[in-house]
């Protein structure tokens, strides 16, 4: 299906990492067609129109829906997929991120964490799966991190790296669960990405990020921080038919910080 319409959905489309999957995507596949999943349609559409590479390229529809909520979210993406027939690839980014000691990470901190992160992919698969056992083919590329598979000095981030560690490890049960119905599911993991990424270029914003971050390279192989693009290129590999015999697989895209 190389050079054929390829139906693609992904989640939490708005983020960085998910503007830079459909900017990959379309680089390399000719009529795709997006549903991209966004808790904002507002932004979401000023996201494609801002930007030069997509918005002259791109044909989608927008499913506003929060993947939290997991009956109105089926209630509202069932009936679009089915209009389509079929998802061939599925991409879940939608998530969140907290930052805090554990001693002071709250209840409510611990649900948002869980739900952003692990709910929103048990919600998207739960309701894309029946379409691809239906079809018999599909590949989905879940979004995990680096803190799911290591642990890194100073970043406070014990029980995210935990929920992303879930993530991590579904992959892996079910890609065994479902490759006899060829279906690929894998997972790439970023590391720290460039800080500065959305702030203005020699702005104090752009500094302040910067210069708290810095110290992060120390452990890091490579030294420099990764972009949302190096994220998109991993996740648009194991999607497509370059990776065909590729299933379970953990990404790491963090520069060696996970070695």
């Amino acid at each position: 299906m190389e050079n054929e319409s390829k139906i693609i959905m992904i989640t939490g489309a708005t983020s960085g990492i998910g503007v830079a999957v459909i900017r990959e995507f379309l680089s390399l596949y000719s009529g795709c067609y997006f549903i991209l999943v966004s808790r904002n349609r507002k932004r979401m559409r000023e996201r494609i129109e801002s930007d030069s590479d997509i918005k002259d390229r791109i044909r989608y529809e927008i499913v506003e829906t929060d993947l939290c909520d997991l009956h109105k979210s089926e209630e509202i993406l069932e009936p679009r997929i089915r209009e389509k027939g079929r998802v061939d690839i599925l991409v879940n980014v939608a998530g969140g991120f907290i930052s805090k000691p554990f001693v002071e990470t709250e209840a409510e901190d611990f649900y948002q964490l869980v739900m952003s992160n692990m709910f929103t992919v048990f919600v998207s698969c739960r309701t894309v799966l029946p379409f691809m056992l239906n079809q018999r083919f599909g590949s989905i590329v879940n979004v995990g991190s680096v803190l799911g598979l290591r642990s890194l000095r100073d970043t406070r981030c014990s029980v995210y790296g935990s929920v992303k560690s879930a993530v991590v490890h579904l992959t892996r049960l079910l890609s065994v669960e479902y490759g006899g119905y060829n279906i690929r599911v894998n997972c790439v993991c970023p590391g720290i990405l460039n800080p500065v990424e959305g702030a203005g270029e020699g702005s104090y914003e752009a500094y302040r990020k910067l210069n708290g971050m810095n110290h992060y390279l120390g452990e890091q192989p490579l030294k420099w921080f990764g972009s949302s693009s190096d994220v998109a290129k991993a996740i648009v590999f194991l999607a497509g038919e370059q990776s065909g015999w590729t299933t379970g697989e953990i990404m790491c895209v963090d520069g060696g910080t996970g070695l």
